[in-house]
Order: structure tokens, then C-alpha cells, then sequence
């Protein structure tokens, strides 16, 4: 009879998970954390492919990069540079636009103070910017503002931590 209520509780427990799973990935998808349950879910149920990188990329300063972002959640995502920065490195601004009217620039003074080593490469969260149409990032275009840099930069995009 022991056996028996073990494997119910399990049946009972695959029933209510496997759903949750279901709706915390729809639940993501249409809107930003909408209320207890979105946050709930979106913090104990996150789909596998809720952190993934949305584009990445090399970008030398002042050239314009075309792309197109294909957003799968709302919500908060970042922007993170990879680049070896010192103390001593000049300012930079990052301008990120799309058709659709969408504009954002980044600039590297709002980084706050940045130290790394010449062997450590990390990223730095370099910005943020919200989701509220997932239509509007498709012919995008960046750019990277800067007279004494050279060499490229590393760039991504990827989705934020909801907290």
C-alpha cells in the first residue's frame, strides 16, 4: 500500500509540473512578468531557451553593423560588451536603432568604472532595453562611436534576469 501512495504523490506531482512548464513559456512569451504568477513562473520555471544569446558579434568602431533581433520573451534584455578595457581607455558610445523607430545609445561612461586585466577578457553588461513588441527589431542597425579604440569588439544580446 506504501508503494501505491508513492507512485500516486508522483503521478499527482508530474501532473502540476508538467503544465506549469507549459504556461510559464506561453506565460513569458505575451507578457512582461505580468503580476505574482508571471513572476513566479518566470523564475522557477524558465524555459530552456530563456537565457540564450539573441545575436553576437565582432564590431570594429565606427562601422555600422545591420541586424535583426528575433526576440522570443518580453521584458528586460541586455546588452553586453566583451573588450580588453582599462582605466585608461577613452570613452565610447554604442547606437543601437531600428526601422521601426527604436533607438537607443549606449554610452561607456554610464559602465561606471571598469578594470581588467590584459588576460581577462569578461563581459560587462553594457545597457538594457525593454520588449513590449516582439516585431519591432527587425532591420536594426549598430554602431560603435569612438576615435582612439581599435580592434574589434565582441557584442551580444541576450535576455535579462527578471529581478
Amino acid at each position: 500500500m506504501k508503494t501505491s501512495k508513492w507512485y500516486i504523490l508522483i503521478l499527482v506531482l508530474v501532473i502540476i509540473v508538467s503544465p506549469l512548464h507549459w504556461y510559464s513559456k506561453w506565460q513569458l512569451k505575451h507578457f512582461e512578468y505580468g503580476g505574482v504568477v508571471g513572476f513566479i513562473a518566470s523564475v522557477f520555471y524558465t524555459p530552456s531557451d530563456f537565457r540564450d544569446v539573441l545575436w553576437s558579434g565582432m564590431l570594429y568602431p565606427n562601422e555600422t553593423y545591420n541586424l535583426s533581433l528575433s526576440h522570443n520573451y518580453l521584458g528586460g534584455h541586455e546588452v553586453r560588451v566583451v573588450y580588453d578595457l582599462t582605466t585608461s581607455a577613452s570613452t565610447f558610445d554604442v547606437h543601437f536603432s531600428c526601422e521601426s523607430g527604436f533607438y537607443k545609445q549606449f554610452k561607456s561612461s554610464h559602465m561606471g568604472n571598469i578594470t581588467s586585466s590584459e588576460r581577462t577578457m569578461s563581459p560587462v553588461a553594457f545597457g538594457g532595453y525593454q520588449v513590449s513588441d516582439l516585431s519591432d527589431f527587425e532591420n536594426c542597425a549598430i554602431k560603435i562611436d569612438s576615435d582612439t579604440l581599435d580592434g574589434p569588439f565582441f557584442v551580444y544580446f541576450r535576455k535579462g534576469y527578471p529581478l
